[in-house]
C-alpha cells in the first residue's frame, strides 16, 4: 500500500474542471507525489443518482471511493491525509431540502474522521445572491432541466445550507473554507479559470502550486473514467487508479 500523502476529493462540476488544478497544489504542499481518491462529476448530487448527456453516476455517499478507502487504510497515512467536500450547494436544485442535504454531508464528515487528519469544508457560492432571475432561469434549464424552484426560494436554502454548513464544520471539527464572489464566472457557480489556483490553494489551506501538470496529464485527467457509471443505460467499469505520473502520484476515480 501506498505511504505517500493523500487528497480525497468530493464534489461535482467545480471539482471535476479543478482537478488537475487541485492535484498540483496537493504535491506543491506536500513536496512531492500524492495519491488522489475523487468522487466528482458534472451535475453529481450527495445523495442520490444523477444523469448528465446520457452519464449516469452514483451518489457520492454511496460510490466506490468508501471502499476504496477501506482498502487503502492500513497502508495510508491518516496523518498526511486530507479530505475536501465541495459543491454542496448543487442538490438544491435538484429540489432536496437543506435538512436532508446536511444529513448527507454529515454522513460523509462522518466516514471521512477515520481516514483524513484534516477535513475541509466549502461553502455555497456568495453569488447566489446576485444572480437575477433571467440568469438563474438560464442556468436552471441548462443544469437541471426538471428543476421547478423559484430563485427567492434557491436563495432562502441556500442560506439555511450555509448556515448548516458552519454548525456541521464546527460539530465535526471540520475547517470550513468560504469561498469568495470574485472566484466565481458570468454564471455565478463555477470558478473562474484564472481564479482556479487561488481557490484550491484556499480549500487546501497553503499556497498556490506554481509548477503546472504537464499536458499530456492534464489532458489524461480530463478524459479520466470513474470506477463505475452508466453511459446511454450501458454499464462501465473501469479498474483504478485511472492516472498515474512519472512522479508517483496517482488519481483514482468513482
Amino acid at each position: 500500500m501506498s505511504s505517500l500523502p493523500r487528497l480525497i476529493a468530493l464534489g461535482a462540476s467545480n471539482l471535476s474542471m479543478s482537478l488537475p488544478t487541485l492535484l498540483r497544489t496537493a504535491r506543491a504542499q506536500s513536496g512531492g507525489a500524492t495519491d488522489v481518491l475523487a468522487a466528482p462529476g458534472f451535475g453529481r448530487s450527495y445523495g442520490v443518482a444523477t444523469r448528465f448527456l446520457g452519464r449516469e453516476l452514483p451518489a457520492i455517499t454511496s460510490c466506490g471511493i468508501w471502499s476504496a478507502l477501506e482498502r487503502a487504510s492500513e497502508g495510508a497515512d491518516r496523518e498526511r491525509t486530507t479530505a475536501v467536500l465541495m459543491d454542496v450547494g448543487n442538490d438544491i436544485l435538484y429540489g432536496t431540502r437543506p435538512d436532508q442535504v446536511l444529513q448527507w454531508v454529515d454522513r460523509a464528515l462522518h466516514r471521512l474522521q477515520p481516514h483524513a487528519h484534516e477535513r475541509v469544508l466549502a461553502g455555497l457560492p456568495p453569488t447566489i445572491e446576485r444572480i437575477g432571475p433571467l440568469r438563474f432561469a438560464v442556468l436552471r434549464r441548462v443544469l437541471v432541466p426538471g428543476c421547478r424552484l423559484e430563485l427567492d426560494e434557491a436563495r432562502q436554502r441556500a442560506r439555511e445550507l450555509q448556515r448548516g454548513l458552519l454548525a456541521l464544520a464546527e460539530r465535526h471539527g471540520a475547517r470550513f473554507c468560504p469561498y469568495r464572489e470574485a472566484w466565481f464566472g458570468p454564471d455565478g457557480i463555477h470558478f473562474k479559470r484564472r481564479r482556479r489556483p487561488e481557490a484550491c490553494a484556499a480549500l487546501l489551506g497553503g499556497e498556490v502550486g506554481l509548477a503546472p501538470l504537464p499536458l499530456r496529464a492534464r489532458v489524461a485527467l480530463r478524459r479520466a473514467r470513474p470506477e463505475h457509471r452508466l453511459r446511454f443505460g450501458r454499464e462501465q467499469r473501469h479498474a483504478q487508479p485511472a492516472l498515474r505520473l512519472a512522479d508517483g502520484s496517482t488519481v483514482a476515480v468513482y
